[in-house]
């Protein structure tokens, strides 16, 4: 990847990360999910602090920033491996804002709802299940039922005997 396309998406990142007007984070995030798109798997060496900062950026409610969050981590999934983004979900997963904890969740969800008898996801289960059960008993209602979501499908893709 050139330079110039590391530069924009570095500015880009430092858009989303700071920027008050949530009309422009969610143009600047809407940018980043079309370069994940594009980009493929070029786009992997930002995913990983890309993902930790969309994941942050769940605290806010509003669907004008929030659609285009879900639509961008699931582009950025898209171009790497769970693996990549654990570190980034184990944090998003012990925020203390029940939004981004149920956003997590639900990214959780549709991620690991694709998995099949051909993929094995035995390694990011063991990494997140430990936090995902902390979360069942969570104040929040939404949170918990994301969090039974996810396992949910964690279930459907690793099986009932583990």
């Amino acid at each position: 990847m050139n330079a110039q396309c590391s530069e924009v998406i570095n500015v880009l990142k430092g858009i989303i990360k700071s920027d008050a007007n949530i009309n422009v984070a969610a143009v600047a995030v809407k940018c980043v999910t079309n370069f994940a798109t594009g980009l493929r798997k070029a786009f992997q060496p930002y995913a990983t602090s890309l993902a930790l900062i969309i994941l942050e950026k769940f605290k806010e409610k509003k669907p004008i920033l929030k659609d285009p969050l879900i639509e961008c981590i699931d582009a950025i999934y898209a171009t790497t491996h769970m693996e990549n983004l654990s570190e980034a979900i184990t944090a998003a997963l012990a925020n203390k804002n029940p939004s981004v904890k149920t956003q997590t969740c639900q990214f959780l969800y549709r991620a690991f709802k694709n998995f099949g008898s051909m993929t094995d996801p035995r390694k990011s289960v063991k990494t997140f299940v430990p936090n995902l059960i902390k979360l069942t008993t969570d104040s929040d209602s939404d949170v918990r039922e994301a969090t039974f979501a996810a396992l949910g499908a964690i279930m459907k893709a690793i099986g009932k005997q583990v």
